[in-house]
């Protein structure tokens, strides 16, 4: 277990070479810049959140490796780009937050492979087009939260519109 609460620099690289850790939270802190693209070799990381910091950049495809991984939370920062369709590798996940972010693009088909979903939280980014059906019955999906009038959502569990201050119907 890894936590940074006060960290008020970058995620250092070191911790992709921590290839036991299970736990990392970096939440609430005034983390900034990019995840280093070692943190794929946290194959045994079973939680990493790191929302309401300052992180940008990309989500790096290489967290498709944490096979063990149930949450990953990089919800309210200003990351950019797309949500990885490697992460529909991580077949043991339950929560998944990229709320509050800018990235852009559609939700994969690949997050078809995320069985173990419980929890989806997409709202308040620039994703478009349409969530594939494939997604809509997974077994366990319970709470799926995003833009309805940004991407055609035929069972999103709440809809939400307007930036930061979000109205959720």
């Amino acid at each position: 277990t890894l936590k940074y609460p006060n960290l008020a620099s970058t995620l250092p690289s070191d911790v992709g070479a921590l290839t036991k850790l299970t736990y990392l939270s970096v939440a609430q802190s005034q983390i900034r810049g990019t995840l280093p693209t070692n943190l794929g070799g946290l194959t045994d990381l079973i939680s990493f959140v790191a929302n309401s910091s300052s992180l940008t950049g990309t989500i790096p495809s290489e967290i498709g490796l944490w096979n063990k991984s149930v949450v990953f939370d990089v919800g309210q920062n200003a990351m950019t780009g797309t949500l990885p369709t490697e992460m529909g590798n991580l077949v043991l996940l339950r929560r998944l937050s990229a709320s509050g972010n800018q990235l852009s693009g559609t939700v994969p088909t690949e997050f078809a492979g995320l069985s173990s979903l419980e929890m989806l939280l997409l709202s308040d980014m620039a994703l478009t087009g349409t969530v594939p059906p494939t997604i809509c019955v997974l077994p366990n999906l319970t709470e799926f939260v995003s833009d309805c009038d940004e991407i055609g959502c035929t069972c999103c569990t709440l809809c939400c519109s307007g930036p930061s201050d979000l109205t959720c119907v």
